[in-house]
This record gives C-alpha cells, sequence and structure tokens, in this order.
C-alpha cells in the first residue's frame, strides 16, 4: 500500500451526502440454491453432468480454491480434465505475456451446447484478488462466492435490460450437485454450474463489427451499453464480458458481480446484519465499469462516435453520484437542528482513525517485507515462498479493512511532492 494514501477528513465527510445504493445480500442457501438446479429442467442433461464431474479427480480439480500458479499448478489440472475428455475454454498470460489454457471452464463431446464453469473459491482463503478499480481509487475485490453470485447478477441485467426495454442475451446458467459431497458444507464445494453455449464475436470481431457501425448506431449501442452498466452496477463493464452476437445483438456472456452482491452469512448475528460487510454501492461499481469499457475502447477514429457516447455517460455518471445537493444539506439542517451533520462529522473522524490505522499498519508490514528482499534472494526457493505467503497471510486481513472502511469514498490522491 506504499503507493497510495488514506482518504482526508472532509472525503469521508463529503461521502455521506452521495447516493449510495446497496443491494440486500444473496441467500446462497442448499435451499436457495436448490432452486437453480439444472435437474428441474433436464434431468437428464444434469445426469450427465453430474457423472462427468464427479469422477474424483476432476471433482477435485473443479471444487478446490481457482489457482493463479501458472508454473505449475494450472498446467498440472489442465492434464487431469483434458485426460479425462474435457476440453479447455479459457486462457490467461504468464508474466513474459504467453497465453497458457485455464481449466475454469470446459466443456465436453458428452455434453454438447453448454458449458460446465466451475463453483469453487474464486479467492483462496486469506488471500486478496483486486478486481476493476478506476482512477478515484475505488477498488473491488473478487470474493469467495463469485462464481455462486453469477447467476443473480445475471438476473439482475435481464430485469434491467427489461425496464430499460433494451433487448440483450444474457445465456441461462444452472447449478449441478456433485455426486460426493457428504460432509461437505462449503458450499463452493459443492456445486459446477452449466451455461447455455450461445454464438457471439470475438472481442477483435466484436470491436471491428462496433467500428463498422454508422454514427447513429454506435451511438445507441454505447447508450445501451451504459445505461445498463448504470443500472445493473456492472463492475466488469470489458469487452471480455459483452460482446455481439453476428447478427448485431447485444450479449453478456460474464456475470461475476465482483463484490457488487455478497452471500447472506450462515447464521448472522444482529451485529452482523447491522454492521457487517455489505459489499460495494450500485453507484461505486458503475463509476467503475464504465472506467473499466472506456479504457478498453480502441484509439481508433472509426470508434470515436461510440467513444464519445460513453465518455458522455460516464461523466453522467459521476455528475449523478457525487454531486452534492445543497438544497438537501439545507433541508437536513432545518429538520434536524444541524444534528445530522454533526453526527456525519464524528463518524467521519471515526472512519478516518480506523482506515488510517489498517493503512500504517499495512504501510509497516510492506516497508519491512521491502527491506528484507535482499536477503531473501540468497534463500531457497522454498523458503522465499514460505516468506511471502506468511507476509500475504499477516497483511491481509489489514488490507482488507482499509478498504472496507473506506467503502464509498471516492477520492483523488495527492500530488507527489
Amino acid at each position: 500500500m506504499n503507493e497510495i494514501s488514506p482518504p482526508t477528513f472532509k472525503d469521508f465527510f463529503r461521502s455521506f451526502y452521495y447516493e449510495n445504493t446497496y443491494l440486500p445480500r444473496v441467500d446462497l442457501s442448499d435451499k436457495a440454491l436448490s432452486e437453480h438446479l439444472l435437474e428441474k429442467v433436464d434431468k437428464p442433461g444434469a445426469e450427465i453432468v453430474q457423472r462427468l464431474m464427479s469422477n474424483p479427480e476432476v471433482q477435485k480439480v473443479f471444487s478446490e480454491p481457482l489457482s493463479y500458479d501458472l508454473e505449475k499448478e494450472i498446467p498440472e489440472k489442465n492434464e487431469i480434465l483434458k485426460r479425462h475428455g474435457f476440453d479447455l475454454l479459457c486462457t490467461r498470460k504468464n508474466q513474459q505475456g504467453e497465453v497458457t489454457p485455464y481449466y475454469d471452464i470446459v466443456e465436453h463431446p458428452h455434453f454438447q451446447g453448454r458449458l460446465i464453469k466451475s463453483g469453487a473459491a474464486r479467492v483462496p482463503e486469506g488471500q486478496l484478488h483486486m478486481g476493476p478499480c478506476n482512477q478515484q481509487m475505488e477498488v473491488t475485490f473478487y470474493q469467495k462466492e463469485e462464481s455462486l453470485l453469477r447467476i443473480a447478477l445475471a438476473n439482475r441485467i435481464r430485469e434491467v435490460a427489461k425496464k430499460l426495454n433494451i433487448d440483450v442475451v444474457v445465456p441461462e446458467e444452472k447449478l449441478v450437485a456433485y455426486a460426493n459431497v457428504d460432509g461437505i458444507t462449503d458450499l463452493t464445494r459443492k456445486y459446477c454450474l452449466v451455461c447455455e453455449k450461445i454464438e457471439v464475436l470475438s472481442v477483435d470481431d466484436t470491436i471491428e463489427y462496433i467500428a463498422s457501425m454508422d454514427e447513429q448506431h454506435q451511438r445507441e449501442l454505447a447508450k445501451n451499453i451504459s445505461k445498463i452498466a448504470q443500472e445493473v452496477g456492472l463492475v466488469d463493464a470489458s469487452f471480455r464480458c459483452i460482446r455481439l452476437t453476428p447478427e448485431g445483438k447485444l450479449a453478456f456472456i460474464d456475470t461475476e458481480p465482483a463484490v457488487m452482491m455478497i452471500a447472506e452469512p450462515k447464521n448472522p448475528s444482529l451485529w452482523n446484519r447491522v454492521f457487517g460487510p455489505k459489499g460495494a454501492s450500485v453507484q461505486k461499481c458503475a463509476r467503475i465499469g464504465l472506467f473499466t469499457f472506456l479504457t478498453q475502447i480502441p484509439l481508433d477514429d472509426r470508434l470515436k462516435n461510440f467513444r464519445s457516447e460513453v465518455i458522455k455517460h460516464y461523466h453522467e455518471t459521476y455528475v449523478n453520484t457525487l454531486n452534492i445537493s445543497y438544497w438537501k444539506i439545507v433541508k437536513l439542517t432545518v429538520l434536524s437542528a444541524g444534528l445530522i451533520h454533526l453526527i456525519y462529522a464524528i463518524s467521519a473522524l471515526v472512519y478516518l482513525r480506523f482506515a488510517k490505522k489498517e493503512y500504517e499498519i499495512s504501510k509497516k508490514m510492506d516497508d519491512s517485507f521491502d527491506s528484507e528482499g535482499p536477503a531473501l534472494t540468497s534463500k531457497s526457493v522454498e523458503e522465499r515462498q514460505r516468506k511471502v505467503k506468511e507476509y500475504k497471510e499477516k497483511r491481509t486481513p489489514h488490507v482488507k479493512r482499509f478498504y472496507e472502511y473506506i467503502e464509498g469514498v471516492p477520492y483523488t490522491l495527492p500530488p507527489v511532492a
């Protein structure tokens, strides 16, 4: 965290006057998830998937937390799935920029026409994986249940698109439970997802299709994407997730909410219900999503109308969600005799103090680890890995709490002296 600093008192205080909408937590209990089981609409298909995925080797690969070890663990898991007849549909790039197959989305000759996606934990225990962010220091983090929350976000996209009267394609996703789950309570180890396979253009072909449109159609498409991103709170508004079909229809093919939606904790206490994690606001996610989308539009003159329309909605999002209404401040002053502003000021001081404390602890850990860097080079690979793991495990809870305290507090870093 050496490259950032906490928000100021002013940043915290102003944030209480911004518009922030938080979605209800999503019930991911077995009972709730049973409503989305494939067997309810296609029992023979569910039986095929269950048989394929419940092979002990395959189930182990697909139910363990997703790996990011491109050197060893990922190739090993890839080989296990290929040995059992699965085709790997995803890729990742290593540090050298080389493309490596990745095992989290597969298909099988015995179950054609649909994809099988991992329902495993998106983030290994004790780790933080940063999601999309923007230039206002607003950050999202992927959470453990991202894969299972895809269904809820897909439904939200459909509902918003229908309300806005925008024609979209969102693949249907269902759950299949593994056969061998006796004694397993972790939901991310009990289910895989089956996704309708739809024909979409590649990222490059999608961009080329947009470039071939006339000004009116470019602006209309940009407006539709922007409006859905704003209303839904679509964090990952990228061409990886947003494509066109060969017929030119707008398609949303991946729907991880990246902490806008969070799971309802099991047996939550009253304290946790009131003060527990609430995820990221719809407005924050919309700001990040449109910023992300803008960075992906090539600086191609043929896309200037598409780009300018997205820019228009991007600025509109900031104005609508971060513009303080002084009439609202006057009204609150009159109605509460100024008490509400005093409460906001005290709250801002408390949050600032907590955020600074976590920031300073994390920074001290970073500095200490950096100072050990030269000495670590002489250690064995195993020793270096152990030290890095230990450092991350100790640092993670403090970084997590820091970002929880500054949730809904967009700010710009002061200039470097």
